[in-house]
């Protein structure tokens, strides 16, 4: 753990693991390492996030800090974030530990990226000079009694049954530290792992309580990219389905369908059917051949999603649950709209 400026040097004595922490509730005003990044509205009609590194030593959370800042501040700027900005708050905890983290040098068939995403100094005190407010954030509770909580955040590359770099979880004890150090701050409604890797990789899972969200700094650097990870799995945080048609990377099997999110099993009608307009949803084939309507349609029936090419419809031809760098499409944009309506947020845009 990092702590505050002042007690640094009693690190020593201080870092020693308590080994009763699985039994000791975390109050604020023992976690001077938690800091408001973003909002600051009522946590009982927000939607409230909570991130977490995991394998970025004492020297590399700059690299955290920054580029959590910079990954948040990119994702709002994005539909249908961008009109409910306003009601979401976000915290950050620095949590330092020993070891970088260190993914396979494979997995399946492919090689992984083992050099994390990190950016030159230069360019990375620019970008985060120009943040408001400022990377570090604003520090929650007392600063002068900081807590000593050795914790790493074990995550691992290629968990046991994938088939893919892309794939990267925490362990099992890992996940009992997350969500006991969540409780760090004010609220937490989903949980983001930051993890110290260089590969386009992470999940993301609704079924979990509380939601739970993986990613890696891939393209941090650079406006275009940097809030498209973030946003495609905190998208699966919400409930939305993977809208590829490839099979899923994990042998032991893919997530749970879920009816009435953004995905329509065949000859099942969809949930986004009002928004097809009075004719109905065109649908675009692929099986048992490729039929497509004379006029593509913006919101339709597009054949192929979540890991199947033929048995699931998804509601667009590009979509940031199929491709984290279009947009989310009107399907996921209305789901998503819904779910924050019914949680008592408040929308600050159209």
């Amino acid at each position: 753990m990092i702590l505050a400026a002042a007690a640094a040097a009693m690190a020593a004595s201080l870092c020693a693991e308590d080994p009763t922490w699985r039994d000791k509730p975390f109050a604020a005003t023992s976690c001077p390492q938690v800091y408001s990044i973003h909002g600051n509205v009522p946590t009982d009609h927000a939607l409230d996030i909570v991130f977490l590194p995991a394998g970025f030593t004492e020297s590399e959370l700059d690299v955290f800090r920054c580029g959590v800042a910079l990954t948040l501040q990119s994702m709002l700027s994005r539909p249908p974030f961008d009109s409910w900005a306003c009601s979401i708050n976000a915290w950050r905890i620095d949590l330092a530990t020993p070891h970088s983290f260190s993914p396979p040098a494979s997995c399946g068939t492919a090689s992984c990226i083992r050099t994390p995403p990190v950016w030159s100094d230069a360019d990375r005190t620019a970008q985060c000079a120009a943040l408001a407010p400022p990377p570090r954030g604003t520090p929650m509770g007392d600063p002068s009694a900081p807590a000593c909580l050795t914790l790493a955040l074990d995550a691992e590359g290629c968990p046991p049954g994938a088939t893919s770099c892309r794939v990267i979880w925490p362990t099992a004890a890992g996940l009992q530290r997350a969500w006991r150090l969540a409780a760090c701050a004010p609220a937490f409604d989903i949980v983001v792992i930051v993890v110290n890797a260089g590969d386009w990789a992470g999940g993301g899972a609704a079924d979990m309580n509380p939601p739970l969200t993986v990613v890696t700094l891939n393209g941090v650097s650079a406006d275009r990219t940097r809030g498209r990870l973030l946003a495609h799995e905190l998208g699966h945080a919400l409930g939305l389905l993977d809208e590829y048609q490839d099979g899923y990377p994990d042998a032991s099997g893919a997530p749970v369908f879920h009816a009435n999110r953004n995905i329509a099993k065949l000859g099942v009608s969809p949930p986004w059917k009002d928004l097809c307009g009075a004719a109905g949803c065109a649908q675009v084939l692929r099986c048992p051949t490729v039929k497509q309507p004379a006029e593509l349609p913006g919101v339709g029936l597009w054949q192929g999603a979540f890991y199947s090419t033929c048995d699931y419809f998804r509601a667009s031809q590009d979509c940031s649950m199929q491709d984290p760098d279009e947009e989310f499409c009107p399907a996921c944009v209305a789901y998503t709209s819904k779910l924050f309506e019914d949680m008592g947020m408040k929308r600050c845009g159209p």
